[in-house]
């Protein structure tokens, strides 16, 4: 079941604000899309109007995107920080770049 209480987009990248978890039994999940005036439902489990196909309309959850920076050694060696500020302060002369990482919890690239 979709927590309402997360943040969502549909599959094609619009807002979505949600209000409802409550509506018809087939599709409880009732929100408004891109600041539409008419409401949008959805299954519990976000599939827009009981589709068998993805939907441009199912919700995906936004996560919170976190971010890191890498210290990148001409040996190889690899040492993240929490900001740009603290990377610079620690690195060393060996340094040969500094890597800005932006993710999101459980991403597992390819």
């Amino acid at each position: 079941m979709i927590d309402i209480k997360k943040k969502w987009r549909t599959r094609s990248g619009l807002d979505v604000r949600l209000v409802s978890d409550q509506g018809h039994p087939d599709w409880p999940i009732v929100g408004y899309v891109d600041n539409a005036s008419e409401p949008v439902a959805w299954e519990g489990s976000g599939c827009y109007l009981g589709s068998s196909q993805p939907d441009d309309y199912d919700l995906v959850e936004v996560k919170e995107k976190k971010v890191m920076y890498v210290n990148v050694y001409d040996d190889g060696e690899l040492i993240r920080h929490v900001s740009s500020k603290s990377a610079n302060n620690e690195a060393s002369s060996t340094r040969i770049a500094c890597v800005r990482v932006e993710y999101e919890e459980g991403q597992f690239d390819e």
